[in-house]
């Protein structure tokens, strides 16, 4: 027979054949854990049909809508667009990312849920959810104080119970507070009649109104019944929830999504970039989500056109001031002419003086125009300066330079988005600040930009009065009074021109404001447009099934790779060159005397491994083996006793020294009786020098002597260290053919290390789901020293059934209290057969 080293190492030397192996491996895991993964696929199934029970069904509504103000849309209407940013001054600025953000809006919304009433929502309570209806039976109106800010209302729940056609018994509950274990604090609990109303002190009423098809249900069900119990139109405890406006606006908010329409839904007819937005909303209700939306276009239409038609009355009211203060100038100018007139007898001054104002004509007509463009710039500055906020002013009210027209064009741009964005923020928002600061510095620029072209057009205005004053000569013929009628008249061209323009300007934005168009045109209508999306239920099971099946090998991976206890010879195969000489199986019963084994014959597997075990060790050439562990409790004395006994069945004088001197139990294994004192202390100990009055021979088991440990002395380990061992083990060498020792943890005293002075080879007990994994290396570093010399491993305790490859959890460590018994450590009494199942589920 091969030595165990080769065993071994031919063993270790098979690693190309481990993928074959881990196929086997993998199938023979998931077949022990078919019970695990039915048990697990039942759970996950049932736990999915329960959540699929508590799930409400929802639905998306969706339309899509076309922003016809955007610069990319194709606009029908573009002609009136563009008429109106001329009057105006601003442009067309709306870009989509703007929209996205007012469409779903805090306020836009919130208008929506006012005039819906969508913070009154109807519940009805089932077994495992609440479903909501639309109002069947009872419909409710909440009428806030005067003075009491409705977004502060706290939620407030309605349980009703309708009486019949007439009365309705009603409890309110605020759900904002609690008193005791109630679910919410009592605010109100009466009886009512239909319809009627119910006082909520501060917050303020709440009425009550009994539906008409209501009514015609309970008539065609009071006939059938003589209790003319009330039969609801859907069974179960009704009531209501009311919420603040703002609250329901910010769920509603949250459940709106707003995206541009991709490039697969485009239409040729709005170019390569859309403008198409699709506005979707998830709700239980689809009608009510298809009225929401509807709503919510509706609204966005309507504020921006109290936005728009705000900076159209601006420019109104400012028009409308010029006009008067330039009908009062005119009234004047025109009193002069006429006085002058009557008091001159001069009528025709044209025809008079047509001669000598030829030459001065063009100059005069030039500084007109000069004196126009002046009072208008003066107009537009005085203006900016006296705005006290920031609004609007017109642009195209006759200005010829072009750099205060674009000026004036963006600041009247900056005013609209500032007021759009207000809407939706507060002046504490970044981007309303940012846009305040580009505003004052836009107005400080177009003042400075005003200024300085007054200052251009009034230097050109006087060289032009000093080249008119070099002609007064040629002037002075005629009479005093024509010039002063000329100066007259010059007045009256500038003031009459400015006032027509005005006039015209007046006109063209009033047309404006009546021909404003809405910003959003709907495209595809929300209605019979929804769509399940949840909860997906096939997806739901399937997730379940896979779940259920994957928990198992999860858990049963993860306790693999966490484990910290030795558990399969792989375990130690893996981590060590040391050969395994055998595999001691699990027993089923407590085996507390070593001739046990023998009289089983050659039936019991244990039997067989030791067997097994002492065919390998006589192949060896060795005799002295020592037999310890790393920790208590791991079975070196249960190897070593039947290991004894194995050696004495083939005629092969075998002794069993118990160099365990602190806690030795070999006197109980083989019954050695009380009177028998001798044992290993009184030899090394000097207290007599022949070894062989402390040999007890073991009835019944002929070749077999035992050695016990004797009387426990103070100092174990001084005596062990001592010649006497030495001699000792010489002269029992020469005495029996093996002397097994059998020796105290190795981890927990140093006595094995002492003792291996005197012995061939070593046979290391570890235990399965006892010996540490970190105990194999302690092993190796101990063959490596020299510590422990020619080193053989045996795994105790192995369950051969379910062949365990899994790790138990760490709780064993080298601190194991030294005193456990060692040998196999069964319970001997039968144990309930459900704690046997559930250990049994639990190995695999």
């Amino acid at each position: 027979m091969a030595e165990p080293n080769e065993l071994n190492a031919n063993q270790n030397n098979q690693d190309g054949q481990d993928s074959q192996f881990d196929i086997h491996y993998l199938l023979n895991t998931l077949w022990r854990l078919r019970f695990w993964m039915v048990a697990s696929v039942a759970v996950c199934l049932c736990a999915a049909f329960f959540y699929l029970k508590t799930k409400t069904d929802t639905y998306a509504s969706q339309m899509m809508i076309l922003i016809t103000t955007d610069k990319n849309a194709g606009m029908s209407n573009s002609a009136q667009m563009s008429f109106i940013q001329d009057m105006t001054g601003f442009s067309s600025f709306n870009s989509l990312e703007n929209e996205k953000v007012i469409i779903r809006s805090t306020p836009v919304v919130q208008k929506v849920v006012e005039e819906q009433e969508l913070n009154v929502r109807y519940y009805v309570e089932h077994t495992f959810r609440n479903e909501e209806t639309m109002c069947e039976e009872i419909s409710m109106t909440y009428i806030p104080s005067p003075a009491y800010n409705v977004n502060r209302l706290p939620h407030i729940r309605i349980d009703y119970d309708i009486i019949d056609s007439t009365k309705m018994r009603i409890s309110v509950l605020d759900y904002s507070r609690t008193q005791f274990h109630n679910k919410g604090y009592a605010m109100r609990d009466s009886v009512i009649s239909l319809p009627g109303s119910v006082d909520l002190s501060i917050y303020g009423r709440l009425l009550f109104t009994f539906r008409p098809r209501a009514i015609d249900q309970y008539a065609q069900t009071a006939d059938k019944d003589d209790d003319r119990q009330f039969r609801y139109a859907t069974p179960g405890k009704h009531y209501i929830m009311l919420y603040s406006p703002q609250t329901r606006a910010h769920e509603i908010c949250n459940a709106i999504a707003v995206d541009v329409v991709n490039e697969s839904r485009k239409s040729a007819s709005f170019g390569s970039e859309s403008s198409i937005l699709s506005i979707s909303l998830s709700d239980n209700l689809p009608q009510r989500a298809e009225a929401v939306l509807e709503g919510i276009v509706e609204q966005y239409n309507r504020q921006t056109k109290e936005y728009y038609t705000m900076s159209y009355s601006n420019t109104m009211e400012f028009i409308q001031n010029r006009l008067n203060d330039l009908k009062t100038q005119l009234s004047g100018v025109e009193g002069k002419i006429k006085d002058f007139s009557i008091g001159n007898n001069v009528y025709d001054l044209q025809s008079q003086t047509s001669f000598n104002l030829n030459s001065d004509m063009q100059r005069q007509q030039r500084a007109q125009e000069i004196d126009i463009q002046i009072s208008l710039l003066e107009m537009i500055s005085k203006e900016l300066r006296e705005q006290k906020e920031f609004t609007t002013i017109p642009s195209n009210v006759g200005i010829t330079d072009n750099t205060i027209i674009a000026s004036i064009s963006e600041y009247n741009r900056l005013c609209v988005e500032r007021l759009r964005l207000l809407s939706g923020s507060t002046e504490s928002s970044p981007v309303v600040k940012q846009l305040y600061l580009q505003l004052e510095a836009r107005r400080d620029l177009i003042c400075k930009t005003i200024e300085n072209q007054i200052f251009i057009l009034t230097s050109q205005h006087d060289e032009l009065m000093q080249q008119i004053g070099r002609n007064k000569n040629e002037m002075q013929r005629l009479p005093t009074q024509r010039l002063n009628l000329a100066a007259i008249e010059r007045e009256q061209s500038v003031i009459e021109p400015l006032y027509v323009l005005l006039q015209k300007k007046r006109e063209e934005t009033m047309l404006a404001i009546i021909a404003e168009p809405d910003i959003a045109r709907i495209v595809e209508h929300s209605e019979n447009n929804s769509v399940f999306i949840g909860p997906n239920r096939r997806n739901t099971y399937l997730m379940a099934l896979v779940l259920g099946l994957m928990i198992p090998v999860l858990i049963t991976y993860a306790r693999m790779f966490l484990k910290m206890k030795i558990e399969t010879p792989d375990d130690i195969i893996s981590r060590t060159q040391i050969p395994i000489l055998g595999i001691v199986p699990l027993g089923h019963g407590r085996i507390t005397k070593a001739q046990e084994i023998i009289e089983q014959k050659s039936v019991s597997t244990t039997a067989e491994v030791f067997r097994s075990i002492r065919s390998s060790l006589t192949f060896s050439n060795d005799k002295v083996f020592q037999i310890t562990s790393s920790i208590p409790s791991e079975g070196k004395s249960f190897v070593t006793t039947n290991l004894a006994v194995c050696f004495a069945s083939l005629a092969k004088r075998t002794i069993v020294v118990e160099t365990d001197m602190r806690k030795g139990h070999l006197r109980r294994t083989f019954d050695v009786p009380n009177e028998f004192k001798g044992g290993l202390s009184h030899y090394l100990s000097g207290q007599t020098d022949n070894w062989k009055e402390q040999i007890y021979k073991v009835p019944g088991i002929d070749g077999l002597d035992l050695m016990l440990k004797g009387t426990v002395p103070i100092n174990p380990n001084e005596l062990l260290s001592g010649e006497r061992l030495e001699k000792l083990i010489e002269e029992l060498r020469a005495a029996y053919d093996y002397v097994l020792l059998d020796s105290p943890p190795h981890l927990l005293i140093a006595d094995p290390i002492t003792i291996n002075r005197v012995v061939d080879a070593n046979i290391y007990v570890m235990r399965s789901g006892v010996s540490d994994l970190r105990f194999v290396n302690e092993l190796n570093i101990a063959k490596a020293n020299g510590k422990l010399t020619k080193p053989y491993i045996v795994l105790n305790g192995l369950d051969m059934k379910s062949q365990s490859y899994y790790g138990s959890r760490y709780g064993y460590g080298y601190g194991y209290a030294y005193g456990y018994a060692y040998g196999y450590n069964e319970h001997s009494e039968q144990k309930p057969f459900w704690t046997r199942i559930a250990k049994r589920m639990r190995k695999s």
